[in-house]
């Protein structure tokens, strides 16, 4: 991530959709066992959009890539460089937009799919839970 978005101090749902794209790509093309549902985008798109609302702006998902890289690279808190906790309450129904702006701007397809298991007459087991 932190070669995406040249040329700009900060990172958004654009350039961090890039870069899930771009690691999809990688995994696909190094790992056969690779595992990649829709519960697996959920979560890789919601840790990016609560990085980017937490380290920047909590309602456009534009953030600081200075306050981005020392939450991942040195995982602390930016406080000594200026970052503050965000005055908008950070929910699920704020970061909902961030997440679908990032969902389809990864070109997102499934490997497989995330069928439920049945385990006999009327026992579905949702695999996706």
């Amino acid at each position: 991530m932190a070669n995406s978005n040249p040329g700009s101090d900060y990172y958004n749902t654009t350039s961090t959709a890039q870069v899930m794209y771009q690691r999809l790509q990688y995994s696909i093309a190094t790992n056969p066992t690779l595992i990649n549902t829709e519960k697996e985008l959920t979560g890789r798109a919601g840790t990016a959009a609560l990085a980017l609302t937490s380290m920047g702006n909590a309602t456009t998902g534009v953030a600081p890539k200075q306050f981005v890289d020392i939450l991942f690279r040195e995982e602390r808190l930016p406080f000594l460089e200026g970052w503050t906790p965000s005055p908008v309450l950070i929910t699920l129904d704020l970061l909902g937009p961030i997440v679908t702006a990032m969902v389809e701007g990864s070109n997102w397809t499934a490997t497989q799919s995330c069928e439920p298991i049945v385990q006999g007459p009327g026992n579905v087991v949702d695999t996706a839970a």
